[in-house]
């Protein structure tokens, strides 16, 4: 009795002691992932920089650049502090009082509304770029919105050795073909499975996942309906190749908050960049990105609330 007992003392140890080490891990990954930004804000900011000293002697106005992928960074963590805090959340291209507007403020700007109920809400309204302007978070954003209104879910997708195995050497041979492979294989997958039940394959995008003591797996959205979750999984399940999981290999939830997964996903995306050496990392189906640059004009001009 008093040996069964000790074995599950120890058991408990045991899995104490893996999930200090998790969370470890997890806070050095955070610790590093905010150091590789800082770098990559102050590259940016350098860039920016040379160029405007360019224009100058070139005798060109020393105008804003159109694309500022610091400045879109400072838009995403401010709707996304928008819609944590609770707020109305809403993207236009226009200027005023009430808008934040990251090119000639450093605050939020927040605005007493009345809703349609009757209740007193703040709101937060934030300029945006046109879309061909936009960088890689905006249009993730957009997205995730998409998926979101469109009652898509989240994806993850734990990637066998075989398949990690293959794309780390295609994107040896060719820069970039990490994340081109592991598109081309869920697509591929996708496509067997729907096709012959006379459905379209469901839009997706992704992004893949990585840090110091972790495999690389991929986080994304799928535009499926619950109906053919099993499906989808099934599929997905192949594209990952052989995982040493299987029954966890991939997980399909509800999207409660579009912004949130997409900041969730994309959390360790220096790290990731450095140690797969893929610049790119994410992908979307060309569907996918029609229906986002659509929502994203509308909402630029409606002010249709974000989720």
């Amino acid at each position: 009795m008093s040996s069964a007992v000790v074995s599950d003392e120890e058991e408990e140890a045991r899995r104490k002691a893996e999930a200090g080490r998790k969370y470890r891990q997890r806070d050095g990954a955070k610790a590093r992932e905010r150091e590789l930004a800082a770098d990559r804000r102050l590259t940016n900011r350098g860039r920016a920089v040379v160029k405007k000293i360019s224009r100058i002697r070139s005798g060109k106005s020393a105008t804003a650049a159109k694309r500022s992928p610091n400045r879109d960074d400072r838009i995403v963590l401010g709707i996304e502090a928008a819609l944590t805090d609770g707020d109305v959340t809403t993207i236009t291209a226009k200027r005023g009082p009430t808008v934040t507007d990251y090119r000639s403020r450093e605050r939020r700007v927040r605005a007493e509304i009345i809703t349609p109920g009757g209740i007193h809400k703040k709101a937060s309204t934030f300029w945006t770029p046109t879309w061909d302007h936009a960088g890689d978070k905006l249009k993730q954003m957009a997205w995730g919105q998409v998926m979101h209104i469109n009652q898509g879910c989240t994806m993850t997708v734990h990637l066998g050795d075989d398949v990690l195995a293959e794309a780390q050497l295609r994107n040896t041979k060719k820069p970039g073909s990490f994340t081109t492979y592991i598109r081309n294989r869920i697509s591929d997958e996708l496509r067997k499975a729907f096709t012959p039940m006379g459905l379209k394959p469901p839009d997706f995008f992704f992004t893949i996942e990585t840090a110091h003591g972790i495999e690389p797996h991929v986080h994304g959205a799928l535009m499926v309906s619950p109906n053919y979750w099993q499906s989808a999984e099934d599929a997905l399940r192949k594209a990952g190749g052989l995982w040493k999981g299987r029954e966890r290999q991939v997980l399909l939830a509800e999207i409660t908050s579009a912004v949130g997964w997409v900041r969730y996903m994309s959390k360790w995306r220096e790290q990731s960049r450095i140690a797969l050496e893929d610049p790119r990392l994410v992908a979307a189906t060309r569907g996918l990105r029609k229906l986002a640059r659509d929502w994203y004009d509308e909402a630029r001009r409606s002010g249709a609330p974000l989720t």
